[in-house]
């Protein structure tokens, strides 16, 4: 693609890609390309868990959008809908898109709580926490001590917390924060603020009970990807605990939900899934019998992605146990690909007696 000049109305790449990742591919376009594919508009994939930095970099990318897997119809549609609108615009502001954190945000009002003795830096981080966020409760404390009472009195949804404050530090306050949650089920987030320069200053933010880090400058993808993490992921994922959920070998309600009820698109769908996930476990298996461990792990990544797309829970689950492996063990990983193996044909049954329109 790269050795062709040719104009595209919309270029829908993601991070995880073998041989050259999303990003590479993305400023090889702007590279190479001075005029035309410069200005090409660009929806950017990824996971949750791909650490905020890859945001910023996205940013002076020029990538128009970005959203995180498992991507819902109605999200990318909205997209879709917001780029064909400003097609005379050069430069799209990412941050005005209607993401799934602005979507999510409309069913609930979160309170979220903001310690940090620099004025400008509490300005800063709560407009663009309301603007993520629209109608959240912003609670504002300037030192460690008045951010550990705001915290007993209110229990925010999640806390940016600067580390170098007045009183009580933001590692102090961290501890004492953990300590007072000890009697109770909650865990609230905690998300250090930090410049970023100290060694093992993340090692430290971790033994203090918080959670995640952002370096400053504080920037509103960072924030952004943080929020998502934290608040909507975290959320589902506990949903689904509390209500005793257990892994399923295909979540039909999923697309359901994802395709808007639509039988045909939903058939059509996984078979592709489950043909694609065929010949990547074929690929996985020649891989460990050659003692590859590199190529284990990437048709593993390849395989859950797939699997957590469609719904395919439980061999999401085996092919992240494979990825994961900190080395290749023999037994192990052998079972796990006849168990991977078997859960496809019992995913091929469930689909071939799916009705057909």
């Amino acid at each position: 693609m790269l050795n062709k000049e040719k104009k595209y109305d919309l270029i829908i790449v993601d991070y995880h890609m073998p041989a050259m990742d999303g990003l590479e591919f993305v400023r090889c376009i702007r590279e190479k390309f001075h005029s035309g594919l410069n200005k090409q508009k660009i929806i950017f994939l990824y996971n949750s868990n791909d650490g905020p930095q890859m945001l910023d970099e996205l940013k002076e990318l020029g990538v128009h959008s970005h959203l995180v897997k498992p991507v819902k119809v109605t999200e990318l549609f909205e997209v879709f809908d917001k780029l064909s609108s400003s097609e005379d615009k050069h430069k799209e502001n990412i941050e005005e898109m209607k993401t799934p954190l602005a979507i999510h945000a409309q069913n609930r009002i979160y309170s979220i709580m903001i310690a940090d003795d620099n004025e400008t830096n509490i300005m800063l981080a709560s407009a663009i926490v309301s603007k993520l966020l629209a109608g959240a409760n912003i609670l504002k404390a300037r030192d460690g001590n008045e951010a550990l009472e705001l915290f007993k009195k209110n229990i925010p949804d999640l806390v940016l917390m600067d580390i170098q404050m007045p009183g009580m530090s933001g590692y102090e306050t961290a501890m004492a924060i953990r300590n007072f949650e000890v009697n109770g089920k909650s865990h609230v987030p905690i998300i250090a603020l930090t410049a970023g320069t100290v060694k093992g200053e993340m090692e430290r933010c971790k033994q203090a009970g918080m959670d995640d880090y952002i370096t400053k400058p504080v920037i509103a993808g960072t924030i952004q990807s943080v929020l998502q993490k934290w608040l909507i992921d975290r959320g589902s994922s506990e949903e689904c605990r509390d209500n005793k959920c257990h892994p399923v070998h295909f979540d039909k309600r999923l697309l359901m939900e994802n395709l808007g009820n639509n039988e045909e698109l939903i058939n059509t769908l996984v078979t592709t899934a489950l043909s694609s996930l065929s010949k990547n476990l074929d690929k996985l298996t020649i891989a460990f019998s050659e003692k590859n461990a590199q190529e284990v792990k990437r048709c593993a990544h390849q395989i859950k992605g797939t699997a957590l797309n469609v719904g395919f829970n439980i061999l999401a689950e085996l092919s992240e146990q494979v990825e994961t492996a900190i080395e290749l063990d023999d037994i192990k990983t052998s079972n796990l690909l006849e168990n991977m193996k078997y859960e496809v044909e019992i995913l091929k049954h469930d689909i071939d007696v799916l009705p057909k329109n």
